[in-house]
């Protein structure tokens, strides 16, 4: 009130403008109470290290394409199972916020994930 500036207005605009990626990873996280630390860490790390440019922008902002272009880079740049994990991660997020977006963005057709290796390797009883 001191700015001169309408609260009521403020948040008004807020809501118009919807709720941000981040806002959306944090309402996942509190809705998922047996995520476990060390993946809310990693969804966290995740998403700073790969989509930080996104996370103040709405959810509803972020295009099929965008997340496309995503996945390629992040195959490209570094591991293809770390592009699956983040599509899957932006997957999720959006599917919770289904209401408010026409399409998930994050559905990718199964033919463009990247292919991984099961793994094969047993642990000993040594180890």
């Amino acid at each position: 009130m001191n700015t001169g500036e309408n609260p009521n207005e403020i948040k008004k605009e807020r809501r118009e403008q919807g709720l941000t990626l981040q806002e959306a990873l944090d309402n996942y996280i509190a809705d998922n109470p047996k995520l476990k630390p060390g993946t809310v860490r990693e969804y966290r790390a995740m998403m700073k290290n790969h989509t930080g440019d996104w996370l103040n922008k709405p959810i509803k902002n972020v295009t099929a394409d965008m997340v496309q272009k995503l996945h390629t880079k992040i195959t490209r740049d570094q591991k293809p199972e770390q592009a699956n994990k983040t599509v899957r991660t932006l997957r999720a997020i959006f599917y919770q916020n289904k209401n408010l977006l026409p399409d998930n963005p994050a559905c990718l057709p199964r033919k463009k994930w990247n292919k991984s290796e099961r793994r094969t390797r047993v642990v000993q009883d040594f180890q």
